[in-house]
């Protein structure tokens, strides 16, 4: 190891780079706390402005709907309707295909709540199920101990969505 030749520049400058990169570390660090903050004052907002369980007003309202009166009470049937991808197994997505696609395995892997851009591709187009913009995608089975998928809005049409999806 003694032998090997490396590139060093003079200490002030090493001291310099140091700091620099520290610096963007610190950033770093007080960024993922705002995020972290944020994400807790979405949580306790949302809380706020959806109903209670067993109610139906939400506590907190915007202005011009205070007195609107009690949410309406649906089926969940009744305002939307359910349909389930197909086939798609892991074989048939390709880096490059005609079409972009989601395995329901990704949502538990790659994707969040909202989905804007695709990250597979598959060839595999026959008798397929694809997106309309606004879906709400959702696995249908799950292999994790506590069931770590989430429902995600897709936000792209015509993306062919796999089996075990619940749109």
């Amino acid at each position: 190891m003694a032998k090997i030749k490396i590139i060093l520049p003079p200490l002030p400058e090493q001291q310099k780079i140091a700091h620099c990169l520290s610096s963007l570390d610190e950033v770093i660090g007080l960024q993922a706390k705002k995020v972290q903050a944020l994400k807790q004052h979405k949580k306790g907002l949302m809380q706020q402005l959806f109903p209670a369980e067993g109610e139906t007003t939400p506590r907190l309202r915007f202005p011009e709907f205070r007195e609107a009166g009690a949410w309406e009470v649906k089926r969940l049937g009744e305002v939307c309707s359910f349909l389930k991808g197909k086939g798609l197994p892991k074989t048939a997505i390709t880096p490059h295909g005609v079409a972009p696609c989601i395995h329901y395995g990704e949502l538990f892997t790659d994707y969040g709540e909202v989905i804007r851009d695709t990250k597979s591709y598959t060839d595999s187009t026959n008798n397929c199920v694809k997106s309309e913009e606004e879906d709400v995608l959702m696995p249908t089975s799950d292999v994790t101990p506590n069931g770590l998928a989430k429902a995600s809005c897709i936000k792209e049409k015509g993306v062919v969505l796999g089996g075990d999806i619940l749109i």
